[in-house]
């Protein structure tokens, strides 16, 4: 307790800490100074919202040009597999026309082989039949080396589109007809090797 003059005694006030500071107190009625808030002040503010603008300007500019460059990349992908399709087919028809004519000069040797076959016979029925053959092969050889393979597939399926069970019945006959004369000359060859 402090002692005041007249021998009245006052409230025990702590020395102060703080000597050299002063204390302002506000004037009656007046609104206390702001207090320091967890709010940041309006440049903080304007700065987070600048940083928040310019991140989600770059992302939308990393999704742009991402999608740009997927874009890139689809077309580039489509455009190789377009080309490497077109490659396959390209040697697929060159392979198909180099057999063809091998296909046309074996009906050649055939052909000849059978009108040799067909000189070496009395006039029989077999020896006409057989010289049709010989006709018919030579004129197949010559249809196939005159045309080119992808002329020929496209005839073949429009006549099956056209006639499908003639086409059926032709297969199977150039099936049998082939074999019989696959084996026949086989069977020629072999006697004449051996005769």
């Amino acid at each position: 307790m402090t002692n005041y003059p007249g021998g009245a005694r006052g409230p025990d006030i702590a020395p102060d800490p703080y000597p050299d500071v002063v204390v302002v107190e506000p004037a009656v009625g007046t609104a206390p100074p702001p207090r320091p808030s967890a709010l940041p002040d309006t440049d903080e503010v304007g700065t987070t919202q600048a940083v928040k603008e310019a991140a989600g300007s770059a992302t939308s500019d990393v999704a742009h040009t991402a999608k740009r460059e997927a874009g890139r990349v689809a077309d580039k992908a489509g455009e190789q597999t377009r080309r490497v399709l077109q490659d396959a087919k390209n040697k697929a028809a060159e392979r198909m026309d180099s057999q063809q004519k091998q296909w046309a000069g074996q009906l050649s040797d055939v052909s000849r082989e059978l009108r040799e076959m067909a000189a070496d016979r009395p006039d029989t029925p077999a020896r006409q039949l057989v010289s049709q053959l010989a006709d018919r092969s030579s004129s197949l050889a010559d249809y196939l080396s005159q045309n080119g393979s992808r002329d020929i597939l496209e005839e073949v399926q429009q006549f099956a589109r056209r006639r499908p069970g003639a086409f059926l019945l032709a297969m199977v006959a150039a099936g049998f007809v082939a074999g019989r004369l696959g084996k026949g000359v086989l069977q020629a060859k072999g006697e004449g090797d051996g005769g």
